[in-house]
């Protein structure tokens, strides 16, 4: 079964509506490479200019997730944000309420110092934010760890770790944190998903979610 350039637009274009899904796993439900998605993209975007690749947001799952951090951060708990890359965990810390994202990935010394010099003018101001993300912590440079335990201990906000691999995490700072993974679909939610929005769909889903899984390098 091959999708026309039309149809592939026409899919993205209802998936973007949609709200829900990650660019890589429209790509993934789409049968093409991430390469190719883009070009689908600035075929769609001749005609709807304002869609971006940071439009698409995360499909299954997502307010589970989200009902979660916010249950956890309600009671002044931290967060340990853990899943693959592409499964969606920026796109839910961006719906909390007054989150302050800071993205840690690469960050030395005199960087991280800002990050804790925000931290006590959150707690001086009150209402600035109610919760700091940290993103990216699956690159940072963890021999400044030290920098985070502090922000971790003295932030009277909770904060939320974000990481594509718990190993990546010292467990000092896993030890202060509640972790909640973040999964991908499977392909038997997205067999549910094309159901219910795409019911005169006849391709084989099975053999697209295959062949798209040995191809997304293509």
């Amino acid at each position: 079964f091959i999708m026309s350039m039309k149809d592939l637009k026409n899919a993205m274009y209802k998936l973007w509506k949609a709200n829900r899904y990650t660019f890589p796993r429209i790509c993934e439900i789409l049968g093409v490479s991430v390469k190719n998605g883009y070009n689908i993209l600035r075929e769609l975007q001749q005609c709807y200019p304002h869609i971006t690749t940071e439009n698409f947001n995360y499909l299954i799952g997502s307010d589970v997730i989200l009902n979660k951090i916010k249950s956890i951060t309600n009671k002044g708990k931290h967060v340990l944000l853990v899943g693959p890359p592409g499964s969606g965990k920026s796109s839910i810390c961006k719906r909390l309420k007054s989150n302050k994202i800071i993205n840690i990935s690469g960050m030395g010394k005199n960087e991280l110092s800002e990050v804790v010099g925000e931290v006590h003018k959150a707690n001086f101001l009150g209402q600035l934010y109610d919760v700091i993300t940290l993103d990216g912590a699956d690159q940072f440079r963890w021999k400044y760890y030290k920098y985070v335990e502090k922000i971790l201990k003295e932030s009277r906000l909770s904060v939320i770790v974000v990481s594509s691999s718990i190993d990546r995490i010292p467990p000092s700072i896993r030890r202060k944190c509640v972790t909640i993974k973040v999964e991908p679909p499977c392909i038997e939610d997205v067999k549910q998903f094309v159901n219910i929005k795409f019911p005169d769909f006849k391709g084989n889903i099975e053999e697209i979610w295959n062949l798209s899984n040995n191809n997304m390098n293509v």
